[in-house]
């Protein structure tokens, strides 16, 4: 999958919506944009003259997005039937670039880069309209998450966990999952079905970042079961010529430097940024919301949700090979809540890929047994019921029909009135 710059070149756009939720209109003149993400906008042909615009696509390449040729080409036919004047926006030889990972484009000094979290949202939908439910289990609390998004080791992972999906249901079947990630430490890789524990009602801020030894290029993050307000995002210095120093503001080790660390167990340099209040340039008022974000090389997002849509959500890198690899993570969300609604008896699944999903608890065992057993019995009922049910069926026919032979052979034997 690839990054896209999307242009019609002599038009600008006018861009309302991203992901589906309003903005506050912003008008550029190219948009890049990552796997899973969508932006809407509007065309104010007011301005344009008229003539035939080129529609173009072109492939952005490494983690400096250099611009390919396009492999796209449309065509957009703006005509001027009533001979109106052209209005002209105030004079700017630069294009203005929506969603670059960076401040400064890379070898491209005619950009301009207005990254994506300068956007503001229209708050044309409450944050409760996302909420599954109201919980009387309402939480206070704010958890607080580093994510790195990487390679330590040459392995796609996610705080060095190589993500291996569970070979049962993790819904109905979460104590024969193997969330156990005991083997990975600060600076070593393991695989397991990684997973986070989100508890009912409460903030989550998750701090997505892309440092260390496996920062390669930027990850368009992608969300099930929630879309979150984009807080902040940060990004490397880059120079015109391409050089990228990395952000400082998060430490990877007590011992190694960032650039030597694989970065499994960050946190903030600065320990009152655990409140995510105090973090300079936290946008907590009119934050852009997404469900795609991407986490930009060198840099990091921070973004926020609320922990009231019980189930277990996918979350993982956009980039199918990444993904596939093991760059993603299961949030464990509410799950006092979710168990409620599984229906007692519902039948359960297995795998032959055991070593996947662990080897199965004696209780877990047992509850497998009790829950075959008891379905087992239930078919063996309703198949005895149905068994009566046809032998009667036949008894009754095979009477029905004795009882109208007889009645036939003692007309036939009556005499005859005379």
């Amino acid at each position: 999958m690839h990054v896209l710059l999307f242009s019609i070149p002599g038009l600008k756009l006018n861009v309302t919506e991203t992901d589906g939720f309003e903005v506050v209109p912003t008008v550029v003149d190219k948009i890049i944009m990552y796997p899973a993400e969508r932006y809407d906008f509007e065309l104010d042909l007011d301005y344009a003259e008229e003539g035939i615009y080129n529609i173009t696509v072109s492939i952005l390449s490494s983690k400096k997005l250099t611009i390919k040729p396009y492999i796209g080409l449309g065509f957009l036919n703006v005509s001027n039937s009533n001979n109106l004047p052209a209005k002209v926006y105030g004079h700017n030889i630069k294009s203005r670039v929506l969603n670059c990972p960076f401040e400064t484009y890379p070898n491209e000094e005619d950009i301009i880069c207005v990254p994506v979290n300068e956007m503001k949202d229209r708050g044309s939908v409450k944050d409760e309209q996302f909420f599954a439910f109201k919980t009387s289990q309402e939480s206070t609390e704010t958890a607080l998450h580093f994510l790195n998004f990487g390679f330590p080791k040459g392995y796609s992972s996610i705080n060095g966990r190589i993500f291996r999906w569970p070979t049962v249901s993790a819904l109905t079947q979460p104590s024969e999952v193997d969330t156990d990630c005991s083997k990975c430490t600060d600076e070593e890789t393991c695989h397991c079905s990684h997973s986070l524990n989100l508890k009912t009602g409460s903030d989550i801020i998750m701090v997505l970042l892309n440092l260390g030894t496996g920062a390669f290029i930027s990850h368009p993050i992608h969300m099930h079961g929630h879309t979150y307000k984009v807080l902040k995002m940060e990004f490397p210095e880059v120079t015109i010529d391409g050089n990228f120093t990395f952000t400082e503001d998060i430490q990877c080790s007590n011992i190694l430097p960032n650039i030597n660390s694989s970065c499994n167990n960050a946190r903030w340099r600065n320990s009152s940024w655990n409140d995510y209040k105090n973090i300079p340039g936290i946008n907590t008022v009119d934050a852009v919301r997404k469900d795609t974000i991407v986490v930009p090389y060198g840099g990091y997002v921070i973004i926020k949700i609320k922990a009231a849509n019980p189930g277990v959500w996918f979350m993982h890198c956009h980039i199918d090979k990444h993904m596939v690899e093991g760059m993603a993570l299961m949030l464990n969300e509410s799950f006092e809540n979710s168990r409620r609604f599984i229906p007692n008896g519902l039948p359960t699944c297995h795998s032959y890929l055991t070593e996947m999903s662990g080897k199965l608890s004696a209780t877990s065992a047992s509850q497998t047994s009790s829950t075959t057993d008891s379905t087992s019995n239930g078919l063996y009922a309703v198949v005895g019921v149905l068994a009566v049910a046809v032998l009667l069926l036949f008894g009754y026919i095979i009477w029905k029909r004795r009882t109208t032979s007889t009645s036939f052979n003692n007309e036939e034997m009556s005499p005859m009135n005379t």
